[in-house]
């Protein structure tokens, strides 16, 4: 009966501020997003000449409103992507290199710091002595990717 009485609680409390707040998977998420976007960019497109700056503005505030943030020329972008690739072009995608290291001479370095990183201080002094061509973060996260996938495999680290 609590339960009930807080789900109540908090649609009332969503429908007051505006937003309607819906748990929902991953997928159905990101399909909203889509959906979203496909509506704006048709909007966009079907506006009359003279009005289209305030039409985008509308749509900002209206996308913002669904937990999306875009910024007038991410809407320009979006309607261009859609004529040239139809809905599948306003999908977003992943770099093809996201998370991949460039260089297999440069991977097997970050496994051999990897086995000499222990405490907090390794790993900015094994950054500083390779002199590797990505950021700090990139490298510390690299390294503790590795580390996982040692513990994983061998039980080692």
């Amino acid at each position: 009966m609590a339960e009930r009485s807080a789900a109540r609680s908090e649609t009332s409390s969503s429908r007051r501020s505006g937003r309607v707040r819906i748990i929902c998977s991953r997928d159905e998420r990101l399909l909203t997003e889509h959906l979203l976007r496909l509506r704006a960019v048709v909007v966009l497109s079907s506006a009359p000449w003279g009005t289209r700056r305030e039409t985008a503005a509308r749509l900002m505030r209206d996308l913002r409103t669904h937990g999306l943030k875009a910024a007038r020329r991410t809407l320009y972008h979006w309607q261009q992507r859609y004529r040239r690739g139809g809905f599948e072009a306003l999908v977003r995608r992943r770099r093809s290199g996201c998370g991949r290291a460039r260089n297999e001479g440069i991977l097997a370095s970050f496994i051999e710091s990897a086995g000499r990183v222990r405490r907090f201080g390794d790993c900015s002094r094994e950054y500083r002595r390779l002199e590797p061509p990505v950021s700090y973060e990139t490298f510390r996260c690299w390294i503790r990717r590795i580390q996982a996938g040692f513990r994983r495999h061998d039980g080692r680290f």
